[in-house]
């Protein structure tokens, strides 16, 4: 059994590396001066290695070398550069300074009761009473920028179908729950058309330096809720999204086309207002180490 799986694991990491020698070689004949030092780093080898003075032989071999290490620069150079593109024209998120705060919101509540009867029917109906009641809440936002990487952006910087999800915690770590976010600028759900649904406000796009910002949660009577689209269905304190004890922690995670950023939340929930709040930005997704690291 050992040794099937030992040859198994052989032969694929034969295949694997043909499979990318051929793709150094198809890189190298793509480009022009490669293709014309290439070949002449393996005849400069050959004589070096057939010469018989010992000072020819260094020349030759030497000058294999150089034409080898020509056709290699070449070939590393524009994936570098691709990748330097890539890595400068991608979208760019970021929280601003100030960008995690409090506010107090109002929010209209709106019931239908029948009309009073009266003594003498009439053939006109009588429309229903609606009645409004407003309520005001301690609310928690998180501001997110759109930014670049160079000051020359292009149609790749825009950040595209951006949405959030945010996970809460107790002080002990503990998970509660994680959400959907909710975009403080899109529509409430209780305002959409028949014919739309909620998850088409779930994501977003981000204009050249514009700022949305994400509703986190909100306090009732000391308690502190999250806060998402959900929560208008449910009388905007969703006890699904209970977050018990004072002291809290939040996990923002934004996703798009290419964007993938993650910030933290510490605050405590105090007599109806938030206090000791911090933001901090965690760190950045393994493949940005495959990228060539910036010189700021």
């Amino acid at each position: 059994m050992e040794r099937l799986v030992g040859a198994s694991l052989y032969h694929r990491i034969v295949r694997s590396f043909i499979r990318r020698f051929y793709t150094f070689l198809g890189a190298i004949l793509d480009d022009w001066l490669s293709r014309l030092v290439g070949p002449l780093s393996l005849f400069f080898t050959i004589w070096g290695l057939l010469a018989d003075g010992a000072h020819t032989k260094a020349a030759a071999i030497g000058l294999g070398f150089l034409c080898w290490l020509v056709a290699a620069y070449r070939v590393w150079a524009k994936q570098h550069i691709e990748l330097v593109k890539y890595r400068d024209d991608r979208p760019r998120l970021l929280v601003p300074p100030h960008g995690l705060y409090q506010d107090v919101r109002t929010f209209t509540f709106t019931t239908t009761t029948p009309a009073p009867r009266r003594a003498i029917s009439t053939a006109v109906a009588e429309p229903p009473v609606i009645n409004q009641s407003h309520r005001q809440f301690p609310m928690l936002h998180l501001r997110i920028k759109s930014d670049t990487w160079t000051p020359l952006p292009t149609e790749r910087s825009l950040a595209r179908r951006v949405s959030a999800t945010v996970t809460a915690s107790d002080v002990n770590g503990k998970e509660l729950f994680e959400m959907h976010g909710r975009w403080s600028d899109e529509p409430q759900p209780t305002h959409l058309a028949a014919d739309r649904s909620v998850t088409e406000i779930l994501a977003v796009d981000f204009g050249l330096g514009q700022s949305r910002e994400l509703d986190l949660c909100l306090l009732e009577r000391g308690e502190c809720f999250g806060f998402n689209n959900d929560s208008y269905q449910r009388g905007v304190v969703d006890r699904q999204w209970a977050m018990p004890g004072s002291i809290h922690c939040l996990k923002v995670r934004v996703q798009g086309v290419l964007i993938d950023e993650t910030w933290i939340i510490d605050f405590e929930s105090v007599e109806n207002q938030f206090r000791n709040l911090r933001c901090a930005s965690i760190q950045r997704p393994a493949f940005d180490a495959f990228l060539p690291q910036r010189v700021e």
